[in-house]
């Protein structure tokens, strides 16, 4: 189980300054110091052959910065399916099956991870860093499931939890010399390596983050079918957060009661700063599920007994 704790923290800094990650693709910088990459060229066959000519279009390639590589948006379009609400909104889900029927679906996320694992966010602008741990952190979920995909000739765990009982917390990448799990990655990255048992809130907690990371479970908030980008952090994580409200997984009401998904009950201190999960709700819901949500009333009873579903988000 992902257990969240904190939000992104602008004097960030990773360990003590340590520079002894994995090398950089030697892909050339643009900017004075900055780590926005171009994409080598060796990468355009590989994308156009997994991607299509459509997807992989020649703004994919050169669309490479430290938030997301080259071309992560085309793989996002071409594998994430979108299902549309009742209400505006949508859920979705990322089609394992149809990547691994991709002739060189490992070269590609080879390519994909090399590049997240690469960059220094010690060094990269506080909203762009963020951008790159949600991007990052869902990608390498996406990962995860394809190894075991792959491993199996095909055959897709039926949950995330099939994975192994350590999928959240065991040790796989490095990062500016230090090594994380799942759960520390998040930790670190985004929510300022707070301690949950702590009490204590800081004012930059941000739990709009806990509806843009995905851990493959179709429980979770939907999968954004795009990357996210520092320059529109703000506005995504607004509409990441009412699309998922939007839905019944996450927010219904039976009667005179609000029933709420158990994400509400893991993170329950990080709403504080918002008015509790009322006041998150009432200030990031969309407009039309507030009003037949609350109506002219001023409280409803909250209750988090939406059950989580562990199964694995495929379509």
């Amino acid at each position: 189980m992902r257990w969240r704790t904190s939000a992104a923290d602008p004097k960030f800094r990773t360990g003590s300054g340590s520079r002894n990650g994995p090398k950089s693709l030697g892909l050339p910088q643009v900017g004075g110091g900055s780590r926005f990459r171009i994409c080598g060229t060796s990468l355009i066959p590989v994308l156009g052959i997994l991607l299509g000519a459509e997807a992989a279009s020649a703004d994919s390639f050169l669309a490479a910065t430290p938030e997301a590589p080259g071309g992560y948006g085309a793989f996002l379009k071409q594998y994430v399916v979108k299902t549309d609400l009742a209400e505006p909104g949508f859920e979705t889900r990322f089609d394992y099956a149809k990547l691994y029927g991709q002739a060189d679906q490992i070269g590609i996320r080879n390519i994909f991870r090399k590049h997240f694992l690469d960059q220094l966010p010690s060094e990269i602008e506080p909203e762009s860093r963020i951008a790159w741990a949600l991007n990052a952190y869902n990608f390498f979920v996406i990962d995860l499931v394809m190894t075991h995909a792959t491993a199996h000739e095909g055959e897709l765990p039926a949950s995330v939890k099939d994975l192994g009982e350590d999928v959240f917390t065991r040790d796989r990448f490095t990062i500016e010399g230090e090594t994380y799990s799942l759960d520390s990655f998040e930790r670190r990255f985004l929510f300022l390596d707070r301690d949950p048992q702590s009490g204590k809130v800081p004012a930059r907690l941000d739990p709009r983050l806990h509806f843009a990371l995905v851990c493959g479970a179709v429980g979770c908030p939907p999968l954004w079918p795009e990357p996210f980008r520092g320059r529109k952090l703000d506005e995504m994580l607004d509409t990441c957060v009412a699309n998922a409200l939007a839905g019944p997984r996450h927010l219904r009401a039976q009667g005179k009661t609000i029933h709420v998904s158990q994400l509400f009950s893991w993170y329950k201190t990080d709403f504080a700063n918002h008015g509790g999960v009322v006041g998150f709700i009432k200030e990031f819901a969309p407009d039309g599920r507030k009003k037949s949500l609350f109506g002219g009333e001023l409280m409803k009873p909250v209750v988090t007994d939406i059950e989580w579903d562990w199964g694995l988000n495929r379509p």
